[in-house]
């Protein structure tokens, strides 16, 4: 409890600045802004190494066709690496 100056009978609880005021008042928006950011930059990482992977995958598949194709072409057995 604190006293006013200029009015005796004015009397202040909590005494707060300004800035502590107003960023109690957006702490919670600033808070979903940051949960909203990690989840996006969750998204984004995802989303790049989805289509990697896919991508990835359909190439070795389709290094054993090949290998598998020209080994039965040639009759042979050349060295195909995995």
């Amino acid at each position: 409890m604190v006293k006013v100056d200029g009015d005796p009978e004015l009397v202040v609880f909590q005494p707060q600045t300004l800035g502590e005021v107003i960023g109690a008042g957006i702490a919670q928006e600033r808070f979903a802004a940051l949960l909203l950011s990690v989840f996006g930059g969750l998204a984004v990482l995802l989303d790049g190494l989805g289509p990697y992977g896919v991508l990835s995958h359909l190439v070795a598949r389709q290094q054993r066709v090949w290998c598998w194709l020209s080994r039965s072409a040639v009759r042979s057995k050349p060295s195909c690496s995995r």
